[in-house]
């Protein structure tokens, strides 16, 4: 329950205010997604799937820029 709650903060910061992703250490967000993403409990890891692909968009973006 938690965790998703926190999986779900973290694709709203994503969307919405993605520089704030740059003051994270790098890889540190990637690593964490990883470990959830692999989760066995299906709904954390369809979450942190879901938050990846927001995290990554967002990057794309600051990289396109």
């Amino acid at each position: 329950e938690t965790t998703i709650r926190g999986l779900k903060s973290l694709s709203n910061i994503a969307r919405q205010t993605p520089d704030q992703l740059d003051t994270c250490p790098p890889g540190s967000v990637g690593r964490l997604l990883g470990r959830h993403i692999r989760n066995l409990r299906s709904q954390v890891a369809r979450t942190a799937c879901l938050a990846a692909g927001d995290v990554f968009s967002s990057q794309a973006r600051c990289i396109d820029q």
